[in-house]
C-alpha cells in the first residue's frame, strides 16, 4: 500500500514515518503534507491507497480535506490527541482513528483493517466484472433467418437450446420444447452461432451454454441440459467445450 501523511506537526510526521517503517514495512510513504491545501494537491497527484490525516489541522481541518475530495479512491485513518475531536460523521468515513502519541501495534491494526477493506473491495469489483461479463456474454444474441417450406422464419438465438445433426439436415430445439427441421448441416450453424454462446460438443450436437446445467466427466463425458436431456461430449470436442465453459465459470 502507498500512504500519504498529513499533519501540521513535523515531530508527528517523523514519528509516523518511523512507526510505519518498523511496524508496517509493506506500506510505502509517498509524501507528507503540513496543511490541508498541500494534502489535497498531493492526494490528487499521487493517488495514495491510504491517508493518515490529522483531524485538527490549523485553518482547515480533516472535514475540509474530505470536503475537497468528496469521492476519494483512498482510505483514511485519522490521528488525533483527543477522540472527541473526530466527529461521528467523519468516523463513518474512516477506516480507523488513532490517538496520539501513536502506538505501533495500533498502527499495524489500522493498516491491516485498511488492507482487508481494499482486498474485499477488489474482490467485489472482480466479482462485479465477472457478473457483468457473464451478463453481456449471455445477452448477446443474433436473429437467424431459417428457411422453411413456405418461406423463412426469424428466430432469436436465445430461444434455441441445442441443435442436432441429422445427415444433411439439422433439428433445432427450442426452449419451449418445440423443434424445427432445417435443410442445412450442423456445420453451417456452427460458424454462425459460435460467438453467441453456442459450442459444438459432438459430431451430432451443438449446445447453447445458457441451458447446460451439468457436465459429467468420462472418455469425453456428457452434459445435462435444462430439460434433463443428456448429450454425449466426444473426445475430439471435449477440450474445446471445456475451454468455453472456463470462459464463463464463476
Amino acid at each position: 500500500m502507498t500512504a500519504l501523511i498529513i499533519d501540521d506537526e513535523e515531530m508527528c510526521r517523523a514519528s509516523m514515518h518511523a512507526l510505519l517503517k518498523t511496524y508496517c514495512p509493506d506500506v510505502e510513504v509517498i509524501g507528507d503534507a503540513a496543511t490541508v491545501s498541500q494534502g489535497v494537491q498531493m492526494a490528487r497527484e499521487l493517488q495514495p491507497d491510504l491517508v493518515f490525516l490529522d483531524a485538527t489541522l490549523p485553518q482547515k481541518s480533516g472535514v475540509d480535506f474530505l470536503g475537497e475530495i468528496p469521492n476519494p479512491s483512498f482510505d483514511v485513518v485519522f490521528t488525533t490527541s483527543n477522540e472527541e475531536q473526530v466527529p461521528r460523521s467523519l468516523r463513518r468515513r474512516a477506516v480507523d482513528y488513532l490517538l496520539k502519541p501513536l502506538v505501533g501495534s495500533e498502527l499495524r491494526e489500522a493498516v491491516d483493517r485498511a488492507e482487508t477493506k481494499r482486498h474485499r473491495e477488489a474482490l467485489f469489483k472482480q466479482m462485479e466484472w465477472i457478473i457483468n461479463n457473464l451478463k453481456s456474454h449471455f445477452t448477446q444474441s443474433v436473429q437467424l433467418l431459417l428457411p422453411t417450406i413456405t418461406g423463412y422464419s426469424l428466430v432469436d438465438s436465445t430461444r434455441i437450446t441445442r441443435l442436432e445433426a441429422d445427415k444433411n439436415y439439422t433439428f433445432i430445439h427450442f426452449v419451449d420444447g418445440q423443434k424445427m427441421l432445417i435443410s442445412k448441416t450442423l456445420k453451417n450453424f456452427e460458424g454462425a452461432l459460435k460467438d453467441y454462446g453456442f459450442v459444438r460438443i459432438h459430431q451430432s450436437h451443438m449446445v447453447n451454454l445458457r441451458f447446460v446445467t451439468r457436465y459429467n466427466k468420462g472418455r469425453g463425458g456428457y452434459v445435462t441440459m435444462h430439460d434433463n436431456s443428456v448429450l454425449d461430449v466426444s473426445r475430439s470436442h471435449r477440450d474445446g467445450f471445456l475451454s468455453r465453459l472456463n470462459r464463463v465459470k464463476v
